[in-house]
């Protein structure tokens, strides 16, 4: 039932987002007609220019595909992986669960440091893509944990690289899309990253049997 009742949520929000937007005017101007088409008017525009711009594209869709390997797992088939696979009870797997976040805290932390002092690396794209899928394939030693400290240790890796990879994508955000256009890009981001979260998890119980 946790699939169905993430999707009706997602739904749900969808729905009443588009709803809030359809009501959102600039200052100046009257409700009507136009208070519907000027957000349909932005979506085209932010959507026109991610298709102009390869890099937004490819990222775009890198930001798709790693939600849908990342989110159900993690959320889903990791919980279950430590209470009926390591047979630990729900106290027990709160702890392994918190450990995983402590090293990632760790991780975002020594990142934000790093990066802070240095600024972006030189071939900053490439990076991009090597912490993106540092964060998967890491995602996938979870398989074979067996002690508290490996929790924390993967922790740190995965979330030290999803840190690495959100930082350079919203430096480049910000220093790329004219600023005229910048909302309604980030926006677009969130739409994909957010909106196939629920799809994730509905699919990672069938592949997780």
């Amino acid at each position: 039932a946790s699939p169905a009742v993430a999707l009706l949520v997602d739904a749900v929000s969808f729905v009443g987002s588009a709803l809030l937007l359809a009501r959102l005017t600039r200052r100046g101007t009257a409700v009507g007609t136009g208070a519907l088409q000027r957000p349909l008017d932005d979506l085209r525009e932010g959507i026109r220019f991610v298709r102009a711009n390869r890099w937004t594209t490819l990222w775009f869709v890198t930001t798709a595909f790693s939600t849908l390997a990342f989110h159900g797992p993690f959320d889903v088939l990791l919980p279950t992986m430590l209470k009926v696979d390591l047979g630990l009870s729900e106290a027990r797997a709160g702890w392994w669960i918190a450990s995983i976040f402590a090293g990632g805290g760790v991780g975002a932390l020594l990142v934000s440091v790093v990066v802070g002092q240095r600024d972006l690396p030189r071939r900053f794209m490439t990076v991009l893509y090597c912490a993106e899928a540092l964060t998967l394939v890491s995602m996938a030693t979870f398989a074979y944990l067996s002690r508290m400290w490996q929790a924390l240790l993967i922790g740190l890796v995965v979330f030290g690289a999803t840190v690495l990879s959100e930082i350079i994508a919203d430096t480049t955000l910000q220093r790329e899309v004219p600023r005229a256009l910048l909302g309604r890009v980030i926006g677009l981001q969130w739409f994909v990253a957010i909106g196939l979260a629920p799809v994730s998890f509905a699919v990672a119980g069938p592949l997780g049997r």
